[in-house]
């Protein structure tokens, strides 16, 4: 019997906290999941270092305004380069502290594959080992990374089109939030998906069975952000969720809905049975 849209949100608003249970009941999985987490704040932290240069560099007593004495126009170039920090250095820290999960599932997005990789295995047990062209591996890390920014670039456009709605009182902000949910949680899924070569035309039907779950895990995440330093955790929280989603499916029975032949060296994931 088919789950209401209640309850499908409900579960995929779970995903997180029982993401979180299954890490620290896999310990051997633990170390896979700090690597994203390092890649992604070392990013970040050069990026902001060479913002705050840029910033720090940017005199306004070279901008001259020929229509000030030389008494007003050194003060206002003072009071310009306090305002320049009270003003840009919280825009920068906003930015970086709200995109953190989004960019990183770009950047650290080989080291994202390996975790998923590792909760796959962990779940199901190893694969049937396959020989297969060299180019077939590389394709997949390439999906993974190509994936992962055009989710990044469908989030920034469709946010991009909800943001004359925060204009409208109380109710303006809904429409920007549920699309970014919505694309966070798509993006962590399709780490699975596209890590194990499976194309967009592979994937529509079951991304449209599991979009209010993938909206449920995505809000989830988003409010996690209102938690200090909890986005810094997100990334392998995220991709451990998703690939728990990811692994669930029955992708056997979803490829043969579709009249889709699954790519080569696919392996749909079969988890063991609970002991």
């Amino acid at each position: 019997m088919p789950q209401s849209i209640l309850a499908q949100f409900l579960h995929g608003f779970a995903m997180p906290l029982r993401a979180l249970g299954w890490l620290c009941s896999h310990r051997g999985v633990k170390r896979y999941a700090i690597l994203p987490f390092l890649t992604a704040l070392l990013f970040y932290a050069l990026i902001v270092a060479a913002a705050a240069y840029a910033i720090g560099h940017w005199d306004w007593g070279a901008v001259r305004f020929e229509f000030l004495g030389a008494w007003l126009h050194e003060k206002l170039a003072g009071f310009m380069n306090v305002l320049k920090w009270i003003v840009l250095l919280p825009v920068l820290i906003a930015c970086a502290y709200f995109s953190f999960s989004a960019v990183g599932l770009v950047i650290a997005s080989p080291l994202n594959d390996l975790l998923s990789e590792r909760i796959e295995l962990e779940l199901c047990g190893p694969k049937e080992r396959l020989i297969l062209p060299f180019n077939k591996y590389l394709r997949g890390m390439g999906y993974s990374i190509w994936d992962s920014f055009t989710i990044l670039l469908r989030q920034v456009f469709f946010t991009a089109l909800t943001v004359p709605l925060l204009l409208v009182p109380v109710v303006g902000f809904l429409p920007f939030f549920l699309v970014c949910a919505y694309y966070t949680g798509r993006g962590y899924f399709e780490v699975g998906t596209a890590r194990n070569l499976l194309r967009p035309k592979h994937s529509r039907s079951t991304l449209r069975a599991l979009r209010w779950q993938l909206l449920g895990l995505g809000v989830a995440i988003q409010l996690l952000f209102s938690i200090p330093f909890m986005p810094l955790f997100i990334l392998p929280l995220g991709i451990t969720a998703g690939t728990l989603m990811y692994c669930a499916v029955d992708w056997e029975a979803a490829l043969r809905e579709s009249r889709l032949e699954p790519p080569l060296g696919f392996q749909p994931p079969k988890p063991k049975p609970k002991a």
